[in-house]
């Protein structure tokens, strides 16, 4: 049994540009700072609710919703649709579903680090080695996330 993330987030990005209509009305009405708090509390709740589950799936799965944060944030700050994202993201203070996975992660790390064992025999024989991997498919350096 595999584990999909696709239909949560789905089910997500649905809810997410439910909001965009919301969003459309309270930028004439409230101010921008005010329209911050209100992203806080109803879109980045959203996308940080399970984040830990299914921030680490592939980018193909979160494509669709990094699309609607965008769309949301262009709402707004009233920017053109071609309007730098990264801008758009630094300008505005937000993180992309990513940072905010990372983030999630190291703050959880944070607060319950792994604990290794100490026991006073040598685990270090050299009876295990692994071989090198030769080739252009294959690195030294293992990413984490």
């Amino acid at each position: 049994m595999t584990l999909r993330w696709d239909h949560h987030l789905n089910e997500l990005c649905e809810r997410l540009r439910k909001t965009i209509y919301r969003f459309r009305i309270l930028k004439t009405l409230v101010d921008k700072g005010c329209l911050k708090v209100i992203y806080f509390s109803l879109a980045q709740s959203l996308i940080l609710y399970g984040i830990v589950g299914w921030g680490g799936t592939s980018f193909l799965h979160i494509e669709p919703l990094l699309r609607v944060q965008r769309l949301i944030m262009r709402v707004i700050n009233q920017k053109h649709p071609r309007y730098s994202s990264d801008q758009l993201f630094n300008e505005f203070d937000v993180m992309d579903p990513r940072q905010l996975y990372s983030k999630e992660i190291l703050c959880r790390l944070h607060k319950n680090p792994i604990q290794t064992r100490n026991h006073n025999h040598n685990t270090d024989t050299g009876i295990f080695s692994l071989p090198m991997l030769q080739g252009r498919h294959y690195t030294r350096e293992i990413s984490i996330i």
